[in-house]
């Protein structure tokens, strides 16, 4: 029996150390969103869907904006829309101690719209269910516990190189993908399709405008908020804007009724390249973050002299 024991715990220790050496070579290859729960707690965030992860670039900001190191804490509709799951995981993120933080805010109709039967009780938000609600340990690496309770795929995964999407260490997500432009025209076709075909499903929640709004009024206790409104492939305009009637009507109030600036980058469309009309392809996001850069440089610049 001693014996037994013995081999049983050799056993278990070897098993141990092995899934360890696994769980530490997870990286940016691994999962589009593991890295950003690795990374010390941060005095200055981007926030928003997926357009935001895909679209606002921390480094090319600090070109701009030196003093401002910035980590990109963007997700997606289904993970980070406005409401209690995503305020959650971003004041565990934030660093006790922030004061002079800079906070970038993308929105987008669909952040402040919800599938669910009573799109305004909080209870039913599928999000709940997510790590940005579960998860405690938001900045250690390892992190065990997403890697145990959030990755979805086999272990042996970690050690594959996803050749497609990549998520820097400043919470940037860069997606190499074929740019020929009959790809790219059939990506955004079926974008398209896919934003009518959802549309029926999404109403708009003034649950999630009202986190929103909370959300926005926590980040200024905490530093500056900027506001934006991220370009999409002018096809995916009006779909994405009609699933809450007068969105942008609400945003310019909500700019209003918080002081917090707001640029809205649509009028600049036709201006941009698109993965899939969606989402901005790299040289895109680039020239994306840099006007918004410039704009907060402006508009500090503005505030200083008066």
């Amino acid at each position: 029996m001693k014996k037994f024991l013995v081999h049983s715990s050799l056993f278990f220790i070897l098993v141990s150390v092995s899934l360890g050496i696994v769980l530490y070579q997870a990286d940016g290859y691994s999962d589009t969103f593991y890295v950003r729960f690795t990374t010390p707690k941060q005095s200055s965030l981007i926030i928003g869907t997926s357009k935001a992860a895909h679209g606002i670039m921390p480094g090319e900001l600090l070109k701009i904006l030196p003093d401002d190191s910035i980590l990109n804490f963007a997700f997606t509709i289904a993970h980070s829309p406005y409401g209690p799951a995503y305020l959650k995981g971003i004041k565990r993120k934030l660093s006790e101690d922030t004061k002079n933080g800079l906070f970038i805010v993308g929105i987008d109709a669909w952040s402040i719209a919800d599938s669910s039967e009573d799109p305004n009780d909080e209870s039913q938000f599928d999000e709940n269910k997510s790590f940005l609600n579960k998860l405690r340990t938001v900045s250690s690496k390892p992190n065990i516990p997403y890697l145990l309770s959030f990755y979805n795929n086999m272990y042996i995964k970690i050690f594959e190189r996803d050749t497609i999407a990549f998520l820097h260490d400043d919470g940037w997500l860069e997606v190499k993908t074929d740019m020929n432009s009959d790809v790219v025209a059939r990506r955004i076709k079926n974008k398209v399709e896919m934003q009518i075909d959802r549309k029926k499903r999404f109403r708009f929640s003034k649950t999630r405008l009202s986190y929103l709004y909370e959300t926005i009024t926590y980040l200024q206790g905490r530093g500056e908020v900027y506001l934006v409104k991220l370009p999409v492939h002018p096809d995916l305009l009006s779909s994405d804007d009609s699933v809450v009637p007068n969105f942008n009507e609400l945003m310019i109030r909500l700019s209003e009724d918080t002081s917090a600036p707001y640029y809205d980058m649509t009028e600049e469309n036709e201006n941009f390249q698109y993965v899939d009309g969606i989402h901005l392809h790299r040289e895109s996001s680039k020239e994306v973050t840099k006007r918004i850069a410039f704009w907060i440089k402006e508009l500090r610049s503005d505030k200083n002299m008066n």
